[in-house]
């Protein structure tokens, strides 16, 4: 389906933005990294988004390629996606990239998931980004590298 996905250019860097980007501190506890980024969304219920996501984990981590974990959820009645990105140098995991997606829109959920692939699937990218001390840094290198993508 190569068509299908040309057609839409979602690129993860619309969705982020510097203050929904965190240099985490090394060693904090996931649920804690978890319950960061969802402070930083617009949600109309943060608990039920850090509650299902939470869930979701206990079913199998969602961790993608060395360094990435993905934690995501579906809820009902938002109008648009929603991300943040955490950045740790320090353990096993060095990004951390929440989101909360429509239940009503299947559509935006996979395609962010298919940008989020193509632009961490690249190591490169994660040590990069593992590196950055700062939100504005992260943010410009994200969108630099999905512009020449």
């Amino acid at each position: 389906q190569p068509a299908g996905r040309s057609e839409t250019r979602l690129r993860v860097g619309d969705f982020l933005t510097e203050d929904r980007v965190l240099v985490l501190k090394e060693g904090l506890p996931k649920d804690e990294i978890f319950r960061s980024l969802v402070a930083r969304l617009s949600l109309p219920n943060p608990a039920q988004a850090l509650h299902a996501i939470l869930e979701r984990e206990k079913t199998g981590e969602t961790l993608i390629g060395a360094g990435v974990m993905i934690p995501h959820t579906r809820l009902p009645g938002l109008k648009t996606l929603h991300a943040a990105l955490g950045v740790s140098e320090g353990g096993p995991v060095h990004l951390w990239l929440l989101f909360v997606s429509p239940m009503e829109d299947a559509r935006i959920h996979l395609t962010f998931l298919s940008a989020l692939s193509a632009l961490f699937q690249n190591e490169a990218h994660v040590d990069a980004l593992g590196k950055m001390k700062s939100p504005k840094e992260i943010l410009d290198y994200i969108r630099e590298s999905e512009i020449h993508r």
